[in-house]
């Protein structure tokens, strides 16, 4: 008897026990889902140019590497390019400093191809220091760059313009956005380019209509003429470069490449001699960035992801923070 009294009050014990736990994970329990409390995230503080500009944001295509590399050399807002002088919309990045945001090369050559091929963005051969290297301009920018530069141009050439009233001549600007949206290589062919005017012209319709062949041909040399005075125009303004004197062709090319060209050389010789003159041959991110180039046009930001691109300075990431470091000259 005393051994099952003793056994009922352990089970009774048992009991309240269980009763007393569920009772508490009850009222512990929120009644409804908004009150659960949600996880403090590391992005609460942080801007969103913050966000994008950290190492916490990680591109997933070349499309997004170069708008990344674009908000960081000439900030967030067209008008607010770093350091460089007649910008106006475009915003030019290197081929080589995508490098910079994405490790696997051959990922960078096969979409950035693909944009190519798409027209969403232009690739422009340029020179410097006796290498080639080429910059990436978005299509839409590119268009609008010569829109505004052309602006002045195109109303001298539709005063001064004797085109004949059986031609329907295309405006410069017209013209040239009819070539960006035919041709997508750097380079187009003389001949192709008198094929797509004398058509665009209407004047091959009226030379297939025409029974007087004197006419045809006097009417072909007039818009000829008119082509030479618009390719003239892409050239003088910066938008095309010509091949050779015998006019086997023109070269695409933009006003801000041609200012990356002629200033890139200065301003890697000027950095680069920050290092060669600093301890271990290494400077603070924070501390260049506070120069200013002297003999260059371009931002010191701009010429750093350029020599981090081309390998000729190390990034380090360090707890003191970002340090660049300029590899050591291999003597064998």
């Amino acid at each position: 008897m005393r051994h099952d009294d003793a056994r009922a009050v352990e089970e009774s014990d048992l009991n309240h026990q269980k009763t007393k736990k569920m009772k508490f994970e009850a009222n512990s329990e929120p009644s409804d889902i908004s009150e659960l409390k949600q996880p403090e995230t590391q992005f609460d503080d942080l801007d969103l140019e913050d966000i994008i500009l950290s190492d916490l944001f990680l591109p997933e295509d070349i499309s997004t590497s170069i708008m990344l590399l674009q908000n960081e050399v000439y900030g967030f807002k067209n008008d607010s390019a770093v350091g460089l002088r007649n910008v106006y919309f475009e915003r030019a990045i290197l081929e080589h400093q995508i490098k910079t945001k994405v490790s696997d090369p051959k990922m960078i050559e096969r979409d950035l191809e693909l944009l190519i091929k798409g027209n969403v963005f232009r690739r422009f051969k340029m020179k410097v220091d006796k290498k080639e290297y080429f910059s990436i301009v978005e299509t839409e920018t590119y268009l609008q760059t010569a829109k505004f530069k052309m602006k002045t141009t195109i109303l001298a050439f539709q005063e001064n313009n004797d085109s004949n009233e059986k031609l329907s001549v295309p405006s410069p600007i017209e013209f040239f956005a009819i070539l960006v949206q035919t041709f997508k290589s750097m380079f187009v062919s003389y001949e192709n380019l008198k094929f797509l005017w004398l058509f665009k012209c209407g004047a091959l319709k009226i030379c297939d209509r025409s029974s007087d062949g004197e006419t045809a041909e006097k009417l072909t040399q007039h818009a000829c003429l008119l082509l030479d005075k618009t390719m003239n125009i892409f050239v003088l303004e910066g938008f095309m470069i010509l091949y050779d004197d015998k006019l086997k062709g023109f070269w695409f090319t933009s006003p801000l490449t041609r200012t990356i060209a002629k200033n890139l050389d200065l301003g890697r010789k000027e950095l680069l001699r920050e290092f060669n003159f600093s301890r271990f041959r290494e400077k603070r991110e924070a501390d260049l960035l506070k120069k200013r180039l002297r003999n260059s046009d371009l931002s010191v930001r701009f010429v750093l992801i350029d020599l981090e691109g081309c390998k000729m300075v190390k990034r380090l990431d360090t707890t003191a923070g970002v340090i660049f470091k300029r590899p050591c000259k291999k003597l064998f």
